[in-house]
């Protein structure tokens, strides 16, 4: 271990995509992959929408302290899921009592998934 209080060990990596909004479109910029992440619990939500129904899948996305990463940013799985980072970071910090690195933060994310056809 580094020092750290937190590791992640074998940990998935994840490819990082930077969305930039300006007048009405989006410009995607990769950004260097993160490696050793973890995935909280997948919450689902089904809903009606648009006269069929998608499916909102909300979890949180732990990653090392210091990654390149952002609200608004897309993140993509080895398994292909694309998730958009929708608050965080939380935990970027020393811990509050102890001082200790904890080196992990997380993110909040979230993914739609809408009817074909």
């Amino acid at each position: 271990m580094d020092g750290s209080v937190i590791e992640i060990v074998d940990g998935e990596t994840v490819s990082v995509t930077r969305i930039k909004r300006a007048n009405g479109s989006d410009t995607p910029t990769p950004m260097p992959d993160v490696d050793d992440t973890a995935f909280g619990q997948a919450h689902v939500v089904e809903e009606e929408a648009m006269g069929g129904r998608r499916t909102v899948i909300v979890r949180k996305w732990f990653c090392y302290r210091g990654a390149d990463v952002q609200g608004g940013d897309r993140i993509t799985r080895e398994n292909g899921e694309v998730y958009s980072i929708i608050d965080g970071p939380f935990a970027d910090n020393d811990h509050p009592l102890t001082g200790d690195d904890l080196d992990v933060m997380w993110f909040q994310l979230k993914r739609v998934n809408t009817p074909r056809g």
